[in-house]
Order: C-alpha cells, then sequence, then structure tokens
C-alpha cells in the first residue's frame, strides 16, 4: 500500500485519481521518497499538502521544498509534522482553502546522499599524441568508473537546469560529458607524456594516473555540490586500427628484452651476428669482404675481428673488419682502456659454449683474441 494515504474526511474532496497525478489537488497524510533506490534525485509528483501532514526522510537522503524556483526549506533524515507553527514558511505557500483546510502548493524533491553506484566513463575519440620513448605518433583510448555523494543538496538542485524529475548516477556522465571529456583527455594526455615510458607498458601506472586526474574530476563535481569518492582508469589502450600500433609493440619487445638480459645483451646479439656469418658465408656483407682473399682465412679474421669487438669494447666493427680485410696490415686494433676484465670475458664465453649458444671452433677463436690481447 502506498504511503501516500488520501484523507477521506467528510469535507475533503473525492478523487478517484491517482494520488501521483500532478494535475489535480491532493489532501495527503504522509509524503515520503518513492523513487528508485539508485536514483539521486526524485522529484513527488504530488505538489499539494495540507497542514500536519507528515514528512519522512529516510536515512542517506534529504528532502527540499522549492517555491518560486527558490529553496525554502531542506530536511535531513527523520519524521517532521509539517505545519505553520512549526514551519512558518508554509504559510507563504497557501494557495486556496479547501473545506476548511489550509492546502499548500511546492516542489519536494528527495536527494540521495549515500553513495551511488558505480558510474562509468570513457573517451569518446582517441587522445592523439606521441610516444614518449618512442616518439611515434599513436592514439590512446580510456576507460574506467567512479562514485559520488551528494555533499550540498540544495546547491547540487540549484544547478541542475530544468525541471528535473528524476536524475540517475549514469545521468552524471551526460551531464557533465563535455567538461569530462575535455579535462580526462587533457589529463591523461600530459601524466604520459611526463611519465617518460613507453604507452604500452604504462598498465602498471594506472593507480598513478587516476590519482593525477581525482582531483581534476572532484573540482568539476565540487561546484556542483557533488563529492567524489573515487576515480579508477580501468584500461589506457592504443586502438587496433592505429597504424603504428605494431610499430610500437616490435620496439617495446626490443626494449624488454634488453632490460631482461641486461649486460648480456650485447654478447648474444654479437654471438647471433657470428653465428649468421658462420652459416652464410656466400650471402655477402662482412664475410663477403673477404672473398678475394680466401673464404675460410677471410670469414675467421672477419670474426674474430667481431668477437674482438664484442668482449673488449673496441671501435665500431666496419672500421676493425676493413682494417684486417687489407692484406698486409698488421696493425694491432686497440682496445679501450674500460675494457671488461679477460677472465670475466673468457668466464662469458665458457658459459655460452656450456649453453650451445656457440661452437668449440667459435669458442676457441674468440678465445684466441682474448687471450692475445691481455
Amino acid at each position: 500500500m502506498s504511503i501516500f494515504s488520501m484523507n477521506r474526511g467528510a469535507n475533503a474532496p473525492q478523487n478517484s485519481g491517482s494520488v501521483r497525478s500532478t494535475s489535480q489537488v491532493h489532501i495527503l497524510n504522509a509524503i515520503a521518497n518513492e523513487g528508485s533506490p539508485n536514483l539521486l534525485i526524485w522529484k513527488s509528483p504530488v505538489m499539494d499538502f495540507n497542514t500536519n501532514s507528515v514528512l519522512i526522510v529516510n536515512p542517506g537522503e534529504s528532502a527540499i521544498f522549492i517555491k518560486n524556483g527558490e529553496i525554502v526549506q531542506e530536511f535531513d533524515n527523520g519524521r517532521y509534522e509539517l505545519s505553520t507553527e512549526n514551519y512558518p514558511f508554509l504559510s507563504n505557500l497557501r494557495n486556496l482553502l479547501s473545506g476548511g483546510q489550509s492546502v499548500y502548493t511546492s516542489e519536494i524533491y528527495f536527494v540521495r546522499k549515500a553513495l551511488s553506484n558505480e558510474i562509468l566513463w570513457g573517451t569518446d575519440s582517441p587522445i592523439q599524441l606521441r610516444d614518449p620513448v618512442q616518439a611515434l605518433q599513436t592514439s590512446v583510448r580510456g576507460r574506467g568508473s567512479y562514485k559520488v555523494t551528494v555533499g550540498n543538496a540544495g546547491l547540487f538542485i540549484s544547478k541542475l537546469s530544468g525541471n528535473v524529475r528524476e536524475f540517475t548516477p549514469e545521468d552524471l556522465d551526460y551531464y557533465f560529458y563535455s567538461q569530462f571529456q575535455q579535462k580526462i583527455k587533457s589529463a591523461i594526455a600530459t601524466a604520459l607524456k611526463n611519465s617518460h615510458e613507453e604507452i604500452l607498458g604504462v598498465c602498471s601506472r594506472l593507480e598513478e594516473f587516476a590519482n593525477v586526474l581525482t582531483p581534476v574530476i572532484a573540482q568539476i563535481l565540487e561546484d556542483y555540490g557533488l563529492n567524489l569518492q573515487s576515480f579508477n582508469i580501468h584500461a589506457l589502450d592504443i586502438p587496433d586500427d592505429d597504424p603504428n600500433r605494431q610499430k610500437l609493440e616490435d620496439a617495446y619487445v626490443r626494449s624488454r628484452e634488453l632490460n631482461i638480459l641486461g649486460d648480456n645483451y650485447r654478447l648474444v646479439k654479437g654471438m647471433e651476428i657470428i653465428q649468421n656469418i658462420a652459416n652464410n658465408p656466400n650471402s655477402g656483407g662482412l664475410a663477403g669482404a673477404g672473398a678475394g682473399l680466401g673464404m675460410g682465412m677471410a670469414a675467421g679474421s672477419v670474426i674474430g675481428e667481431i668477437s674482438k669487438g664484442i668482449f673488449s669494447g673496441m671501435a665500431p666493427v666496419q672500421e676493425s673488419q676493413s682494417a684486417s680485410a687489407v692484406p698486409g696490415n698488421s696493425s694491432t686494433p686497440k682496445t679501450d682502456s674500460s675494457a671488461e676484465d679477460p677472465f670475466e670475458k673468457l668466464a662469458k664465453l665458457k658459459k655460452m659454449l656450456d649453453a650451445g649458444l656457440i661452437e668449440q671452433e667459435e669458442y676457441d677463436a674468440v678465445k684466441k683474441n682474448i687471450l692475445a690481447n691481455m
């Protein structure tokens, strides 16, 4: 049974219409929120009530009386007897006499002040920016959620334009659409730029970025009497149709490989080069440079010089190779003063041999070069 009960006294007007119709006058005993529990705002459909009616405001909400577009009274949770003695403002609402009873007209809004449901947000279009590390032009989409409470019900009501009858948490995203999109896109772009990290690797920093955005969104909502309780970023993604996505993926894989291998990255990649040259002596390139001197001797010489470059940090391989490929050139490549200790080089070389990364002949050739430069 509805808590809106009709007063059927002898002098009361008989009305068979719904108590929710705003086209007729209703004499009420009680006024309470009958809206859905998830609504932030619910406007009572009945605008007329008699003196000594009872207003019931449930925990976590407030009731606001509005007359001629102005808030005349706000009630927090509790039970109130509405009379001109208790609330003098009611005398200003009197608009007619009916059956000897005073009848008042005003708009009554119930505002839910408890924590809202989770409200989803998302960027309507990709954010254009450059990857902070790879310097490639790309785009990013963001999505997440937030929760709010109504801190100032009167301000919230007065800020909303038009005659609002119901207002859901989801309506906030529509109401603040332009402001949210502008602020979120700008803040995300700035945060990514200042992170100095590849966009593909920022998934571990979503909470940090959310903390950057929280005060920005909170300020927008605060101006409307709302308190931001939480703001989350669920994902920052490069769209699948972005033309540079694969380039960024490849660059990201290379950088992760370098971080994982650390100091051994140069060794592993160098030995891959040596292996490729040894397996493809007729493919040109470095090995082909010694073709006129005899393939075996030239390839061995080139491989030896490359090995020296890998393990001793000497000048670029091309310079060493060109010197060794010239007949009669007996100059010995100069080693860097900060070269790694020969014992450490030999230890790493042995590990590579044991791991099957290089053959015994390659191990012997590089070992000979290391010992020769000690």
